[in-house]
């Protein structure tokens, strides 16, 4: 124990202290009213006790407690049980070799050691492991270390002596584990020392969405070891079609090297592609020389249609919000005069519409600006896209797209009042109204939206509502009947969007809502949403998961990837992934895989430990409950082990991890030197 003084004024707080004692006692020789001699002794202590307490505080005495603990450091000694421990060199197998080496050199040491074994994780042993345990389908020194650092106990070993082939076939660089660790690792490496000869791609970087006709780039990194100098080439495929490909400079003894490609981005789609490299002569592994990764391209421009018959509010503010998106681009049509429309005019036919992804009509039927049904109905079912949006018109309009909108139209009437926003509760998720990540966030904003007047009635959904009317019913709000009515209704045409949106003034309830930072970009991100979800009706698969690979070795992992998107063809975040393996001839899930996200919209996550065979997956991607996507995807399990592809030594990762570490690298010619 130690006490330290904190206070610069001790001198004076001792004086003052003991002035205080003094008085406190001689103010009880005389009391009034009198006092015993007992309660006079008794309370001068009191009074002295509690000017010496303050006194203390004063001085600000600090009390250090210490408590010591000798420990005296373990070794770890960690024995490599993969399967290629088994492999015979010599007559005698390498773990024979490792296990009459160490016990013969531990018995030099005076420290306690403990056992641990490995081959894709750590476990505790009791002893060196036999030839029965050796059932490791592959090796990971890795993971190994990784796991050795989280111990309870860690802070009680000095040193890791490591025994192994170090031949490392799965997991990350076992260099960075070392160095995390900071204690040294001396390495025994076991096995005769040969080279094996192998090209493998490590790793694909790539964009989730890129837009058609923009630039697309694609980086690699490619490894190499025991392969002869010279140059090879990567070929990048699209479906069975090389679209580029590259010479390189190959890698030498475990070194990495970078390769760029640059393409052009193609039509809208959904497209899976294949980096590869040739399998060169007496490579140890020749399914590591390509990987698979999947890209959704967007249309690089979405060109929306904007008409109406008269210039008014509505159609300006849609106009203007549409405007201020770059991705977006907007030609604007009303009447100039009787007859006459300004530039560019309607468009004529159905070749002039279909120059548009987005047909707008603002408070108009079709007719009113020289739109055929027939030319209109053409463009919808071979996959544009149609936005009615009501007015003061509305009543007679409507009636003119016939079948077209999603609603069956009995006999249509405007409901004056005031009317709130209200999302669905079943579809709130949507795309067209999802404001921001957060659906439940999103539908608190639009219930903050100030109101807006009119409302149509007499209209049956036959399609999707994704937003209601509700009547405001507070004291000035004009509505006395508590009906919902049918405000953003969607469906499909053919092979196109159509949206019927049955009430207005939306252009009142933004300007009204600008002051409020919370909910001023509400409408116009609507809008915004809207057309990027009616764009999107080329039916692109929206979730999709994918292997790396076709075909795996015992004893690999399988990298799954999941791509999601919404239905305006966005990246969605924030989703809960989860895939379900089971063997092709057994239904019965064997693994279940949580794929957490690595980026915007995609998904991804290894599966390890799997037996061989032929593999199915059911994918199912969620949020705040609702069903997002399902996709299913097969692969194949080789019943050729992973750690057999690659069984010869690596000293040379062995030497540079002792290296890193302050440890030293030991093979069976001088590992007896260990206990010095």
């Amino acid at each position: 124990m130690e006490i330290e003084i904190l206070s610069h004024h001790i001198f004076w707080y001792i004086l003052f202290t003991l002035i205080g004692v003094a008085i406190g006692i001689f103010s009880y020789r005389q009391s009034f009213p009198p006092l015993g001699k007992i309660w006079k002794i008794a309370l001068s202590v009191l009074r002295a006790a509690m000017v010496i307490l303050v006194g203390i505080f004063l001085i600000e005495p600090l009390i250090n407690l210490y408590s010591s603990k000798t420990i005296t450091p373990q070794l770890a000694v960690l024995f490599d049980t993969s399967k290629s421990m088994g492999i015979k060199d010599n007559e005698q197998t390498r773990l024979s070799d490792a296990e009459a080496l160490t016990r013969s050199t531990l018995s030099g040491i005076k420290g306690k050691y403990k056992y641990f074994d490995f081959s894709t994780k750590l476990q505790d042993a009791d002893d060196i492991p036999s030839e029965s345990n050796l059932t490791g389908n592959a090796t990971s020194i890795a993971n190994a270390l990784q796991d050795f650092g989280s111990l309870k106990d860690f802070d009680n070993y000095g040193a890791i002596a490591l025994i192994t082939d170090g031949r490392q076939n799965l997991g990350e660089d076992p260099l960075k584990a070392a160095g995390k660790l900071n204690i040294p690792i001396y390495t025994l490496t076991v096995g005769e020392k040969t080279v094996e000869k192998n090209l493998a791609i490590e790793n694909v970087v790539y964009p989730a969405v890129v837009y058609s006709g923009d630039t697309l780039k694609i980086d690699a990194e490619i490894s190499g070891n025991g392969i002869a100098e010279g140059k090879t080439r990567a070929f990048l495929k699209l479906g069975s079609n090389v679209i580029a490909d590259k010479p390189f400079d190959i890698p030498q003894e475990n070194r990495k090297i970078q390769l760029s490609f640059t393409i052009k981005a193609p039509d809208p789609g959904n497209y899976e592609y294949t980096l590869s490299t040739p399998v060169l002569d007496n490579e140890s592994n020749k399914v590591d020389n390509e990987r698979l990764f999947a890209i959704r391209v967007l249309k690089n421009k979405i060109k929306v249609f904007v008409g109406t018959v008269e210039l008014n509010w509505e159609f300006k503010f849609v106009k203007q919000s549409l405007e201020k998106f770059p991705e977006i681009a907007v030609d604007q049509v009303y009447t100039e005069s009787p007859g006459n429309f300004v530039d560019p005019g309607t468009p004529h036919g159905v070749d002039g519409l279909k120059k548009y992804d987005v047909v707008i009509l603002v408070d108009c039927a079709p007719s009113r600006i020289r739109i055929q049904n027939a030319d209109l109905k053409k463009y919808l079912s071979d996959g544009g896209s149609l936005v009615y949006i009501a007015g003061d018109n509305a009543i007679k309009d409507i009636r003119f797209f016939e079948d077209m909108l999603p609603l069956k139209i009995d006999n249509p009437k405007v409901v004056p009042g005031e009317f709130l926003f209200e999302p669905s509760a079943a579809r709130k998720q949507h795309a067209a109204i999802l404001i921001g990540d957060d659906p439940d966030q999103s539908v608190r904003t639009w219930r903050a939206l100030p109101p807006f007047d009119d409302v149509l009635s007499g209209l049956a959904p036959t399609g999707e509502v994704l937003l209601e009317a509700l009547p405001n019913t507070q004291p000035g709000g004009g509505n006395s009947d508590n009906t919902n009515y049918p405000l953003l209704t969607v469906g499909a045409y053919g092979k196109g969007h159509v949206a019927a949106i049955t009430g207005y003034a939306w252009w009142k309830s933004y300007f009204t809502s600008v002051a409020d930072a919370r909910i001023a970009n509400t409408i116009p991100e609507f809008w915004h949403n809207l057309a990027k979800w009616a764009s999107a009706t080329d039916q692109m698969k929206n979730f999709n998961v994918i292997t790396d690979r076709k075909v795996y070795r015992l004893g690999e992992p399988v990298r799954l990837t999941g791509y999601l998107y919404d239905e305006a063809n966005r990246p969605r975040s924030g989703a809960y992934v989860s895939v379900s393996l089971s063997p092709q001839s057994d239904s019965t899930a064997v693994k279940d895989v949580i794929l957490p996200p690595v980026d915007n919209g995609i998904y991804s996550e290894e599966a390890s430990s799997l037996a061989p065979g032929k593999y199915t997956f059911n994918a199912l991607a969620t949020s705040y409950g609702d069903t997002l996507g399902k996709t299913t995807g097969e692969f194949t399990i080789e019943n050729f082990s992973l750690e057999m592809t690659s069984s010869a030594p690596d000293y040379n990762l062995t030497r540079r991890i002792s290296e890193a570490t302050g440890g030293i690298a030991y093979d069976k010619t001088d590992f007896n030197k260990f206990p010095s």
